[in-house]
């Protein structure tokens, strides 16, 4: 299962000097957030070599995201034993990390949110809200697609940054 937090308001944050605002920043650019797991797998290397080759992934929605070596070995350390796959960890992502694609994690388009310069979607997936940048209008289901080396983890229950 996952569950994406963003709030649900549009907020924007701004940088004061001197009392004038200076620029601001909305929701839509803030990091969108998923809970879920980090498995494995184990295949075999090849048919000549008898090697077994373990491979770590991101679950996300029952959606495997293969996890970069950076990713996971900050997650084995960040956590004791085999603790790192009873754990639930949340995922973060900018709104420009994800891309829309014909797999990966499915979303239902809510809005178009045009800021002049840039478009973002309102996403709901699993009932709460994301932001996903855009050049183009889409409606209906779709499927995301985050880029996993730009991940950050959080471990859930600790509330700790890991990557």
């Amino acid at each position: 299962l996952i569950s994406i937090i963003c709030g649900g308001q549009e907020v924007f944050e701004y940088v004061f000097c001197d009392d004038d605002i200076i620029a601001h920043k909305s929701r839509a650019e803030s990091a969108s957030h998923a809970l879920g797991d980090l498995i494995k797998t184990v295949k075999k290397n090849g048919k000549e070599r008898r090697e077994r080759v373990a491979h770590y992934y991101l679950l996300i929605q029952e959606v495997k995201l293969e996890a970069p070596a950076s990713v996971y070995e900050m997650m084995f350390a960040a956590t004791s034993g085999r603790k790192v796959f009873n754990s639930v960890f949340k995922y973060e992502w900018s709104a420009y990390d994800f891309k829309i694609s014909d797999t990966g994690i499915l979303a239902e388009v809510l809005e178009m949110l045009d800021y002049g310069t840039e478009k973002f979607l309102r996403c709901s997936v699993g009932g709460t809200l994301i932001y996903v940048k855009t050049d183009r209008e889409y409606r209906g289901k779709i499927h995301l697609l985050p880029d996993v080396s730009k991940v950050s983890v959080i471990e859930s229950e600790r509330q700790i940054r890991i990557v």
